[in-house]
C-alpha cells in the first residue's frame, strides 16, 4: 500500500532536478558556497548582516574540518487533521523536497564532502499535544521517509537526505519530557513580555 503512493507520488519526478554545472567560480571555495546558498533565486528578502555572518562562519567550520553543509528543516512530521487523508504524503511535500535539491545540489559539483539536508522532527509528542494518533503519525514519518530513500538512491553520492528525529539527541526521553515542561511554564508565564511585538 504505501509503496503503491510512493510509486504514483513520483512517477513524474524519477529523475534529480537538472541543474546546471556550470556554476561561476570565484578564488575561494567558501565565497562559491556562499554564492550558492544566498541564491536570489530561492530567497524572498535580502540578507541581514548578522545571518550573513553566522552563514559564513558556518561554512568556514565546514570546509575547515572538511564536514558537509548541513540543512536542517523542521517540519514537524505530521498535517492537520482536517485535511483528507492526513496521515499521508501528498504533492506539497514532494515539492518541497525536489526543491530542496535544486537548491542545495550545486554544492555538491564543486565541494566534495557534499550536502546532508535534515528533516527534524520530534517523535512522541504530537498526540499528546493535538490528539492526532501515534499510529498516524508514524505512518506520515514511514511514507516521507521512504520518498528521502528514493532520491537518496539517484542522488549523487555526496548529497544526502534524512529524517532526523529530535528527541533522539536527548539521553532519554524524562530529559526532553523536562525541559519541555520547563519551556512551556517560562512561556506561560512570560508570554505577553517576550512576544508582545507578535500579538
Amino acid at each position: 500500500m504505501i509503496q503503491e503512493q510512493i510509486n504514483k507520488f513520483l512517477k513524474e519526478f524519477e529523475t534529480i532536478p537538472n541543474v546546471s554545472k556550470n556554476i561561476s567560480q570565484k578564488t575561494n571555495l567558501k565565497d562559491n558556497i556562499f554564492s550558492i546558498i544566498t541564491n536570489s533565486k530561492f530567497r524572498r528578502t535580502a540578507l541581514d548582516e548578522v545571518s550573513k555572518s553566522d552563514l559564513l562562519n558556518k561554512i568556514n567550520q565546514a570546509v575547515e574540518n572538511n564536514l558537509p553543509i548541513e540543512f536542517s528543516i523542521p517540519f514537524g512530521s505530521y498535517k492537520s487533521y482536517k485535511l483528507k487523508k492526513y496521515e499521508s504524503i501528498y504533492w506539497a511535500e514532494v515539492f518541497n523536497v525536489y526543491y530542496m535539491m535544486q537548491y542545495a545540489l550545486p554544492i555538491s559539483f564543486i565541494y566534495s564532502p557534499g550536502v546532508i539536508i535534515s528533516y527534524s522532527y520530534h517523535r512522541g509528542i504530537m498526540h499528546e499535544v493535538n490528539n492526532i494518533a501515534s499510529a498516524d503519525i508514524t505512518e506520515y514519518q514511514t511514507i516521507f521517509n521512504e520518498i528521502l530513500n528514493y532520491y537518496n538512491k539517484i542522488l549523487p553520492v555526496n548529497f544526502k537526505l534524512r529524517m532526523q528525529a529530535i528527541n533522539d539527541l536527548y539521553n532519554s526521553p524524562e530529559e526532553w519530557k523536562r525541559e519541555l515542561k520547563e519551556l512551556y511554564d517560562v512561556n506561560k508565564n512570560n508570554w505577553l513580555n517576550v512576544y508582545s511585538d507578535e500579538i
